[in-house]
């Protein structure tokens, strides 16, 4: 019982850096994006990261 414990552990903290790296590199391209595009005034969120950012609230 206690190795299962363990591996879901070391599962949840694997999954939490995928989703940390995720955001990271959503977050890299978006500032990417937005240094582009701040010469710009209509310069908005990516579609990807907007949804990301809309989907987590909701759940």
């Amino acid at each position: 019982m206690a190795d299962n414990m363990k591996h879901e552990q070391r599962l949840r903290i694997e999954l939490q850096n995928v989703v940390k790296r995720f955001i990271e590199v959503e977050l890299t391209q978006f500032r990417a994006e937005a240094d582009r595009q701040d010469t710009q005034p209509e310069a908005q969120m990516p579609l990807s990261l907007d949804w990301h950012l809309n989907s987590g609230r909701a759940s």
